[in-house]
């Protein structure tokens, strides 16, 4: 009786076992059938996200081979853009001091031709003083008789010289009797004076006469010799 209820009881225990287990299977079948909708979601969500991270990973190597490529164009046209700005600086350079270099060569120029122009008028004027001043006077002074002169006098033209020879005469009481005047190739007077004063000489004529020539002279000489100074 004790071995039959033993294995009786063993039976038994086998059998709920069995029980348990089959309800454990059961138990387990029924969650994995209420957790597949949700893993073969979450499976979908992460391949999804996989692809999604895929294309991340695309982009992201298409973008830095853009900037790759990006890079030695920019650099080129930098270096285009410099080249191009250094050469229109340079150019706009250049053409600025040529400019300035012709302006001041002008002014050069222009200063060079006024000195020029004034050593011409210089020497022009100084050539005229020398005239002047070696002009030929020359008096000749005859004493036909007492107190009448023969008087011949010959000289360079220009100024009132038979002015200042009629003014001479009439300081020394000369009256003219006869006169021949002539301004050709130069100045040249002849004529024929009486004396009031019957002392009076040759030589005194003649001194008068070359004062009153000279003097013209002078003033001409100071005229044209003042002219060259200003210049």
């Amino acid at each position: 009786m004790t071995r039959r209820s033993q294995a009786s009881e063993s039976g038994c225990a086998e059998v709920e076992k069995g029980n348990d287990i089959k309800n454990k299977t059961e138990t387990v079948s029924v969650h994995v059938m209420q957790l597949w909708p949700l893993a073969s979601e979450g499976l979908a969500w992460g391949a999804m996200e996989g692809r999604e991270r895929q294309r991340q990973r695309q982009r992201q190597r298409e973008a830095r081979e853009g900037v790759r490529k990006r890079i030695p164009l920019r650099r080129k046209l930098h270096i285009l853009r410099v080249l191009t700005n250094s050469n229109s600086v340079k150019r706009t350079s250049i053409a600025k001091s040529t400019i300035l270099r012709l302006y001041k060569l002008k002014l050069a120029l222009e200063t060079v031709k006024r000195h020029y122009e004034n050593l011409l008028a210089t020497r022009r004027e100084h050539i005229n003083l020398l005239n002047y001043v070696k002009e030929k006077k020359d008096v000749k002074i005859e004493k036909v008789r007492a107190g009448t002169f023969m008087v011949k006098v010959t000289c360079e033209k220009g100024g009132n010289k038979l002015v200042a020879i009629l003014e001479a005469f009439d300081e020394m009481c000369l009256n003219v009797e006869q006169a021949k005047v002539s301004c050709e190739n130069g100045f040249s007077l002849e004529a024929i004076a009486l004396a009031e004063d019957q002392t009076l000489d040759v030589r005194d004529v003649s001194e008068a006469l070359l004062k009153a020539i000279g003097k013209l002279s002078g003033e001409k000489d100071s005229q044209k010799f003042d002219k060259s100074c200003d210049l």
